[in-house]
Formats: structure tokens, sequence, C-alpha cells
């Protein structure tokens, strides 16, 4: 899968899984300076582990909110400086 994303702009995509597992991603593009360093991993669950996942995250007070204060426009150093 790749799609691209624009600052400002949301971006919403589904996806139905066949089989459970880790798979590996990476940046499809040459988009800057750590583009090499653009790895991640996809952990698909069953739905019944994935809401056990989410009571668990709501029982430590995560609600998935961005906190009030917190620019959209620079993730990444908002990141650091939160130490999200």
């Amino acid at each position: 899968m790749k799609q691209d994303v624009i600052p400002g702009h949301t971006n919403v995509f589904e996806v139905t899984p066949n089989r459970e597992g880790t798979f590996m991603g990476k940046c499809a593009e040459l988009c800057g300076v750590d583009h090499s360093r653009m790895l991640f991993n996809v952990k698909v669950v069953s739905p019944e582990r994935y809401q056990q996942h989410l009571k668990e995250l709501a029982e430590k007070g995560q609600t998935g909110y961005v906190p009030a204060g917190i620019a959209q426009t620079d993730p990444a150093r908002n990141a650091e400086k939160n130490q999200l």
C-alpha cells in the first residue's frame, strides 16, 4: 500500500488483512535526509486481541486525544519537546 501525505489533509484508508502476524514496511519514496530510516512494523492481531489492547490503553488513561497546545504542524519537534 502506498499513500502520499499532504500537510493539512486528513488521509483515511482501510485494509482487510487475511492473516495475523508482524509485517515490515518502509518509506516508498526518496523523501529526504532520513528516508532510509523510515521503517515500521505493522502488527495484525485478532479483533478480540485488539479490543483487549484498547481496553488496556483506556485503563492507563490513554484516550487517543491530542493534548491542547500540541501543534499539528511539527509532530517530530512536539514529540521531542513533550517526550511522547
